[in-house]
């Protein structure tokens, strides 16, 4: 069986790659367009926000989402999501299947 790999380049060490998705994005006209994203989580900062869990969405640098585990909490049941929530709440439950984060 072959290792998933991720689609997009990240260049942090530190990280845990958890799969790619393809999701909708919300936007604000109401469209949900799908859109590609790798996930990771970040225990680089673990000591003061339990990790950051990251959606890469292409090879350049500053494409990416982000946001501390500690909040994600915050994101779930909302239902007025900006266009990346869906891929980080998705790499809240990857990370949580491979024991990463608690909760």
């Amino acid at each position: 069986m072959r290792k998933p790999k991720p689609k997009y380049k990240h260049d942090c060490e530190a990280c845990t790659y958890l799969g790619t998705i393809t999701y909708p994005s919300p936007l604000a006209d109401g469209t949900a367009p799908f859109s590609n994203a790798d996930l990771y989580y970040c225990g680089r900062r673990k000591d003061i926000m339990e990790g950051t869990l990251v959606a890469r969405h292409s090879s350049d640098g500053p494409d990416y989402s982000s946001v501390p585990v500690s909040i994600v909490g915050s994101l779930l049941g909302n239902k007025e999501m900006a266009t990346r929530t869906p891929a980080l709440i998705a790499a809240y439950y990857f990370a949580k299947a491979k024991g990463l984060v608690d909760g």
